[in-house]
């Protein structure tokens, strides 16, 4: 027995101390003497899971909770290994089981809080965090995820001030940096510099952390080095999955040169749909790669001869940036799914354009890569199979009432965006507002945004607010209903305004002075009605109410904006291709394109 221990005390000791492949195989030397032994299968079972092995990981995890069924603890780390698993209704079993023998314990609140805010049960998921901080202030494995949380209950401001909190308290806590520079995005009245900064201090101390590992991917091949043949593309991204970035990427999946490229896809989430079926099939290379840890995928995508490493996820939920700090491909570039820099030097290039980031303006200022600016817009949108023909069902005239509308994230309704939609709802006595969002079925959530809206004159009656609908269709078939739509501000919306756009509705946006405020102005130039584009709160509502109130425009739009949305630059999917294509060989074979 003394034996035993020394082992177990040796195998926690490399552990500790970096030498995680030696202690995993040390510790599964125990596990085999003592197969059912609770206690070194949970220490196993933490080890496999940290290293991304998640199956071996639930292996082990589930001797431990059979082998102590009253430790609360076995219990906790069994609903982690499972929700990162994807088997959230089990993860929550065992979370519930856990808190039934110790109400007080951290993990157990903090993974039923992840499990219920994934499940669509947002309110009760903001409770756990809240009583997990509440019990554990000394603790923070909590306070990104309620951080994250508040920002889709609409709650940014609440959300940065928690974020804030946990960062003074946990300063090397990299989830905790990670989720504040992410949130700052959201609120208005931050400066942009701030917001910069909290990104470069990210990414500075991401490359910190990860510098020890860097010796251990091996060499990245380089143009000298590489065989002949085409460029090798590889798109890392949570999102090969039903979500919005699909809209925007898979024609290019679809369309690269084949002679020239090699799409290779890394899918890090762990859900798969039909969707992600459809990503498969126009890849040349695809990968479902969720569980695998930062080092583990780094060598993945080295060893694959990644040339060009696009990532499509920024610092949004679930992002790898831990594996772009370890550089596996020559090339690495952001794209797409973030708006704003990654703040890791090791990300050469972000792609934008001309109108979302100005040669003129501080866009170089407030981005750590080199901005690629393509001669068009950055975006091309393919739009849902199956949308309905565009309707116009609310009723257009000089007495019914001007329903205005935004299907953005909750997130994204900043009190300078509620200023601006309030100011028009004040300004025609006929105006009415439809608001539509995930978290917005919860009835918490909509009591805190029509306490916003009714802390600014308007009475909640002039507001109609719900949820998620059952499919895309239904969701589509609600622009019917609205007259223009109205764009938030600073994070403009991007699919929202493609999918109103699509269905024949005007969409007001106001320019602001950084990426993010100006996506809008970009989608729109490319559409071609660069006068629905406010430079100021005022001209905002002056465009907004012009529109609204001209029954006859917004008729006539039902009927001729989608052809005009066909025809323009924002639905051609070649020329953006080759736009993106000619981006990437410029990245790959002029060395001092990247830094």
């Amino acid at each position: 027995m003394s034996q035993m221990k020394a082992m177990f005390d040796r195998a926690t000791l490399l552990y500790r101390s970096g030498q995680r492949p030696e202690a995993i195989a040390m510790m599964e030397k125990l596990a085999k003497r003592e197969p059912n032994h609770p206690t070194i299968a949970s220490a196993l079972a933490s080890m496999l899971a940290d290293a991304g092995q998640l199956d071996r990981a639930l292996y082990y995890a589930q001797i431990a909770s059979t082998g102590a069924p009253k430790v609360s603890a076995a219990h906790q780390l069994l609903a982690t290994i499972l929700a990162a698993s994807g088997r959230l209704a089990e993860a929550e079993k065992s979370a519930r089981k856990a808190l039934d023998l110790d109400p007080r314990a951290h993990g157990a609140l903090n993974t039923l809080g992840i499990v219920l805010s994934q499940t669509g049960r947002q309110a009760e998921a903001a409770s756990c965090f809240e009583r997990a901080l509440e019990l554990h202030p000394e603790r923070h494995e909590a306070a990104a995820n309620y951080a994250r949380l508040l920002v889709e209950l609409g709650r940014a401001d609440e959300a940065v001030r928690v974020a804030d909190r946990a960062v003074r308290a946990n300063p090397n806590d990299l989830a905790i940096a990670s989720a504040r520079a992410f949130i700052m995005n959201y609120p208005s009245g931050i400066e942009a510099r701030d917001v910069f900064e909290q990104h470069r201090a990210f990414g500075r101390s991401l490359a910190s952390a990860a510098a020890p590992l860097v010796a251990t991917i091996g060499t990245v091949r380089t143009r000298a080095t590489r065989p002949e043949g085409p460029i090798a593309l590889g798109y890392l991204s949570s999102d090969f999955r039903s979500h919005s970035v699909v809209h925007f990427v898979e024609h290019l999946l679809e369309r690269h040169d084949r002679p020239r490229f090699r799409v290779c896809v890394y899918h890090t989430h762990g859900s798969c749909d039909a969707v992600t079926e459809r990503c498969r099939g126009r890849a040349d290379l695809f990968r479902h790669v969720h569980g695998l840890d930062d080092a583990t995928l780094a060598r993945r995508i080295r060893d694959d001869g990644v040339d060009v490493l696009v990532d499509l996820n920024g610092l949004s939920a679930h992002h790898r940036a831990g594996v772009l700090a370890l550089r596996p491909a020559p090339v690495q570039v952001s794209y797409c799914g973030y708006c704003n820099t990654t703040g890791l030097a090791e990300v050469d290039a972000r792609i934008v354009d001309a109108i979302t980031d100005p040669p003129d303006s501080d866009s170089e200022g407030l981005a750590v890569e080199r901005l690629v600016r393509l001669d068009r817009c950055f975006l091309a949108y393919r739009p849902p199979e199956k949308a309905p023909e565009p309707r116009l069902a609310a009723e257009s005239g000089a007495s019914s009432p001007i329903w205005f509308g935004s299907f953005n994230a909750p997130a994204k309704i900043s009190e300078l965006t509620l200023d601006m939609w309030c100011g028009i709802l004040g300004a025609e006595s006929r105006s009415r507002l439809l608001i539509k969002g995930v978290g917005l079925e919860h009835e918490a959530a909509r009591d805190a945004l029509l306490a916003r809206i009714r802390c600014r004159g308007i009475d909640a009656s002039r507001v109609r607010i719900i949820g998620p609908t059952a499919s895309t269709s239904e969701h589509l078939d609600l622009y019917s209903g609205i007259h223009v739509a109205l764009d938030t501000t600073p994070y403009s919306g991007t699919t929202t305004t493609c999918e109103a756009l699509w269905m024949g509705v005007p969409v007001v946006s106001l320019r602001g002075a950084v990426h993010a405020a100006r996506v809008g102005a970009s989608l729109l130039t490319s559409v071609g009605h660069p006068e629905w584009i406010a430079d100021s709160p005022e001209s905002y509502a002056s465009i907004a109410l012009a529109l609204g109130r001209d029954a006859r425009a917004v008729a006539s739009l039902r009927s001729t904006l989608r052809p005009e949305m066909e025809r323009s630059s924002l639905r051609d999917e070649s020329a953006h291709t080759r736009a993106m294509e000619q981006a990437y060989a410029m990245l790959w074979q002029s060395p001092s394109a990247v830094r």
